[in-house]
């Protein structure tokens, strides 16, 4: 859809429920979730061709992918079947070489890979003061929350 709210397109029309859409850095795709076959998995779909492509396959939920600046890499939060345990994961755009990011008890969610110029925050000398590193290369951070210390903040 434009801004003005013209141009409304369906990408999707496929049984299950879809959320949450991302676009790619470069807007040739989104990655959303999709309620389908009993679980969430993450999805692609590429703008020009309307080709959708399931990148996760497994028994766990898989929600809220983020695209790496250089929209080669997706992070997502991959949740237990019980529901209790998510984790960070990343894997390559086309859905291979998956890597866990995250190892722990917590609750892990809402990923957000970091978009240039961002610019990475460092505690300065002083009384908590923070400042900013303009040179630092930031492709590589990527925010979420946590309850890793029992209330839900941001990493």
């Amino acid at each position: 859809m434009n801004r003005d709210g013209s141009r409304i397109v369906q990408l999707t029309d496929e049984d299950g429920e879809d959320y949450s859409p991302r676009w790619s850095p470069d807007a040739s795709r989104i990655a959303f979730y999709s309620f389908r076959g009993g679980h969430y998995d993450v999805f692609v779909v590429d703008i020009a061709t309307r080709e959708l492509t399931q990148l996760t396959v497994n028994e766990t939920d898989d929600t809220y992918p983020s695209w790496s600046p250089d929209s080669s890499q997706l992070v997502y939060v991959s949740t237990d079947p019980s529901g209790f345990d998510s984790e960070l994961f990343v894997m390559d755009a086309n859905g291979s070489n998956r890597r866990q990011l995250t190892s722990n008890d917590a609750h892990e969610d809402f990923p957000i890979w970091a978009s240039p110029p961002a610019v990475e925050p460092f505690v300065d000398s002083g009384p908590t003061r923070v400042a900013y590193d303009e040179n630092v290369d930031t492709t590589h951070l990527i925010a979420f929350t946590s309850d890793r210390d029992g209330d839900d903040e941001i990493y």
